[in-house]
């Protein structure tokens, strides 16, 4: 383990300069492929043959994404710009040998670098952050884990150090947003209990069985904890007496989807390990229809916001559904209709109790550019009058914030992205500030 970690890192460290990081990650895995040297030229992924089993490959991935975004009206202080960037560098290893009743285990280290500045927290004053990139600004270590599909069961399994929100409410529609309402996960989960995302890792265990041709049940199990990846820059591995539970379920059935259910499972890492960002397949919208239901229950108290006593658990639920309204055919244009929804009903301890997204994703707009992607979505979020009366001595406020997103992303590849896009931030975190319009830009390359 130290030396998978010593050869990741400074690779991770690197990755913003090329030529170092091809030099470097040739280096980190000839050290741990020391009996199968790299040809000469390394190009990211690198695929090496383990020498004991020359099916299994090892893979080194690098993705990139920045958001640029500015207000010139609206917020509390308009006319302001920002940027935020993520470097993710992921790292398989293959085992040596098969497990009895695994089939293709590997080992997979992750690291990542963010930087920039939070258009919403020194200019608009929201919720729902209008750079998703935002957050937890540090060059760390992320996750360190063993997965592999379980034979027999049509599901696969994780454990180690990793996020919540890398295998639960995450569906590959919300990778579109440039907005964190939603991309990735709903960001009410997040503060409103001990459910974690990216990049905050804790120790956990997941695992997926196929219960109907096209039905999976997944269940998981997180610490509860806070792991200062700032301070830390991801090497907190600390379990503490004080630490909670966070036990979750989720029910997926989708038919025409790739990886639910006994239909077509992929290998256990190829749809892991990926941000958010990356997620929406180029065959999505081909046709499909997905219902998934979710819930949680956290196994820690939480301080209240009006003083009352805390419960000694929170819980809550969530729904998505999607599905394609018009059906590609011979490159045609597609249309996908999408719906979520949390719901956390202690209102003394969840910030939003209730929220909501829905939207559209048009594929085609460019009948030469069948991949390139519209999206329109509404978010929005009820505050918990405990919270409001916790932050402000003012009455009669809106109590609720809205979001409406447009972005269009032309694929100048499978592996690079460009995305204009555009935000209206409608009663920022509930509050009477003015309503913000947020001019954005996302891109993305992969390799």
């Amino acid at each position: 383990m130290e030396l998978a970690l010593a050869g990741l890192w400074p690779v991770f460290y690197a990755s913003r300069f090329r030529p170092m990081a091809l030099a470097l990650a040739q280096a980190a895995l000839t050290l741990l492929l020391p009996a199968h040297g790299l040809a000469d030229g390394l190009a990211l992924p690198a695929e090496v043959s383990h020498p004991s089993c020359p099916k299994r490959r090892a893979s080194l991935h690098y993705a990139y994404t920045v958001n640029l975004a500015a207000n010139p009206v609206g917020g509390f202080l308009p006319g302001q710009s920002a940027y935020a960037d993520n470097h993710l560098l992921t790292l398989r290893l293959p085992f040596a040998s098969a497990l009895r009743g695994i089939e293709d285990p590997s080992l997979i280290l992750e690291g990542y670098n963010r930087d920039g500045r939070n258009l919403s927290a020194v200019a608009i004053g929201n919720q729902f952050t209008v750079q998703q990139l935002y957050g937890v600004e540090a060059l760390a270590f992320y996750s360190v884990r063993m997965q592999g599909r379980l034979l027999g069961l049509g599901g696969n399994f994780k454990i180690g150090r990793f996020a919540a929100g890398d295998d639960f409410a995450a569906f590959p529609v919300y990778g579109l947003a440039m907005n964190n309402a939603i991309d990735g996960n709903p960001q009410s989960l997040l503060v409103n209990t001990g459910f974690t995302t990216f990049p905050n890792a804790v120790w956990a265990a997941t695992a997926d069985v196929a219960v109907a041709e096209h039905a999976s049940l997944r269940l998981g199990a997180y610490q509860v904890t806070e792991p200062d990846v700032q301070r830390y820059h991801g090497f907190n591995w600390a379990i503490r007496p004080s630490d909670g539970l966070l036990l979750i379920s989720q029910l997926e059935r989708c038919d025409g989807c790739i990886g639910v259910g006994r239909a077509g499972n992929p290998p256990a890492w190829s749809d892991q390990s990926i941000p958010s960002v990356w997620r929406e397949e180029p065959s999505y919208p081909l046709h499909h229809q997905r219902l998934a239901l979710g819930g949680y229950w956290s196994l820690k108290s939480s301080s209240t916001f009006d003083g009352t006593p805390s419960p000694p658990s929170t819980y809550g639920a969530w729904f998505h559904a999607d599905r394609t309204l018009i059906r590609r055919t011979l490159g045609g244009p597609a249309l996908s209709l999408w719906g979520s929804m949390t719901v956390s009903p202690q209102s003394s301890v969840a910030r939003l109790p209730l929220f909501w997204a829905l939207g559209l994703v048009h594929y085609g707009l460019d009948p030469h550019r069948p991949q390139d992607s519209t999206m329109l979505a509404i978010y929005q979020g009820h505050f918990s009058r405990a919270y409001l009366g916790s932050i402000t001595d003012q009455t009669d406020l809106p109590g609720q914030e809205t979001v409406i997103e447009l972005g269009y992303r032309r694929r100048l590849s499978a592996k690079v992205f460009l995305q204009p896009n555009l935000q209206l931030v409608i009663h920022p975190s509930g509050l009477s500030i003015p309503t913000a319009l947020v001019m954005g830009f996302q891109a993305g390359l992969s390799f």
